[in-house]
């Protein structure tokens, strides 16, 4: 009977043993497992943290674009209405240009006939 115990005892310490083994395997692998996953959290904390200054980067990259689209349309519509002036300007000149061509087109008729008349005053002073 006492071996029959002993042999119990044995085999229950054996048990024990590897039960406790076991147990300490599954603590330091869930240790292990509970450390990698704070090493990957913190990687992906990094990596979000970086995409959100790549973003903010963008971000304000493309505000500075936006701003100097804004003041090229500005400069574009100022442009614009300069040379629309300017046509305005240009027809108006032109306008005048022809003006002052049929001007001296009647000036040169009325000095031909400024010339005749003062022929033909000649002619009457002579008979």
């Amino acid at each position: 009977m006492k071996k029959g115990l002993i042999l119990t005892l044995s085999i229950g310490g054996a048990i024990a043993t590897i039960l406790v083994s076991v147990l300490i395997g599954v603590l330091i692998g869930n240790a292990d497992l509970e450390e990698n996953y704070t090493e990957d959290l913190k990687k992906i904390k990094a990596e979000i943290t970086e995409s959100e200054k790549a973003a903010k980067e963008e971000g304000e990259k493309l505000l500075s674009i936006q701003n100097e689209m804004s003041s090229t349309e500005e400069k574009l519509a100022t442009e614009t209405q300069n040379l629309e002036e300017a046509k305005v300007k240009a027809e108006e000149v032109k306008k005048l240009l022809d003006e002052k061509e049929n001007v001296s087109a009647d000036i040169e008729k009325l000095k031909k006939e400024k010339e005749s008349t003062k022929k033909e005053m000649s002619k009457l002073e002579d008979d």
